[in-house]
């Protein structure tokens, strides 16, 4: 019984040691500003924020920015979103995160999603990619 226990063991080490060469890969290399710029403009992040509610942020073309988050209740902001010479996406809201100027790292993790690490540790996000603006938050 014992030897089928370590083979397991083996098994799963081997499993892990193939999967995590992979699953790092994805997320090596932070998007460009240019490519931010590509992905974000007229378009919309969703997902949830570090409280685990739903949050939603449109981009507009512009520089604005829009988001809907869901806590008791629906709330919303706005501010200015826009990407820096360090290929940081950097949002500032009029109300959110403080009102401070916030910078993220951002990563293509596959499958229309990306995570943002802030510059400062403080915030990691997991965003889906949606096309538009199908919240309606209308920043344009």
């Amino acid at each position: 019984m014992n030897y089928q226990r370590e083979y397991l063991k083996i098994i799963l080490c081997f499993t892990l040691a193939l999967l995590l060469p992979v699953a790092g890969s994805a997320a090596e290399k932070n998007m460009s500003a240019a490519e931010i710029v590509k992905l974000l403009s007229s378009n919309t992040l969703s997902g949830w924020d570090k409280e685990q509610h739903p949050i939603h942020l449109y981009h507009g073309s512009n520089g604005v920015t829009k988001g809907k988050r869901i806590r008791k209740g629906v709330h919303f902001d706005s501010g200015n979103w826009g990407t820096n010479d360090d290929d940081q996406y950097c949002q500032q809201w009029n109300r959110w995160l403080e009102k401070k100027l916030v910078c993220f790292y951002v990563y293509s993790v596959g499958n229309d999603k990306y995570l943002l690490k802030s510059v400062n540790g403080k915030y990691s996000l997991r965003l889906r990619f949606r096309y538009g603006d199908p919240e309606s938050l209308n920043v344009n």
